[in-house]
This record gives structure tokens, C-alpha cells and sequence, in this order.
């Protein structure tokens, strides 16, 4: 599979994963009553809702670990030249 295909899925599932995030956050930050008259949105106690946003966390960093190792040469060139005098800036990039 290309590069480019793999880091636009990678960007693709990241997303998705931080849209979980955000809404099971949301979800356990509602206030929420004790005993028979719980809200369970979608049928889901709000443990279980910890559980799914630690994993989705889990998920989220292994996916931003691997969108760093997709643009480690890019990482590596812009602290370069970052770093190099606007002179040199052709040598430094070399």
C-alpha cells in the first residue's frame, strides 16, 4: 500500500476516534442520577463509557504515533532548518 494511502487513512481513523472521544467525554461529563431512574444513553452505563473514552485514548495515541513515524522526514527537515541561519538554509537542508 502507498504512503500516501496509508496516511490518509491513518488521518481518516484519527478523526473518527477523536469524534469518539469528544462525544463519549461529553456523554460521562453529563450529570447523570443514581439507581432505577439512571440515564443510560444508548443502553450504556456511565462505567462503560469510561471504559470505551480510556480505550479510544489508547487508540488516539497509537494512531498519532504512527502519523509521526509517517512524516518523520518532514519532522526532521523543518527542525533543521529551523535551527540553521537563513543564510545557509540550502546547505543545512542537504
Amino acid at each position: 500500500m502507498r504512503r500516501v494511502t496509508v496516511n490518509f487513512i491513518v488521518n481518516v481513523v484519527s478523526f473518527l476516534v477523536l469524534l469518539g472521544l469528544l462525544s463519549s467525554g461529553i456523554i460521562i461529563a453529563l450529570p447523570h442520577e443514581h439507581g432505577p431512574n439512571e440515564t443510560k444513553p444508548l443502553g450504556i452505563g456511565r462505567g462503560q463509557w469510561g471504559d470505551i473514552h480510556f480505550w479510544l485514548g489508547i487508540i488516539f495515541v497509537a494512531l498519532m504515533l504512527v502519523h509521526l513515524v509517517l512524516h518523520w522526514d518532514w519532522i526532521k527537515c523543518y527542525v533543521k532548518s529551523f535551527f540553521c541561519s537563513s543564510g545557509a538554509k540550502e546547505d543545512c537542508l542537504k
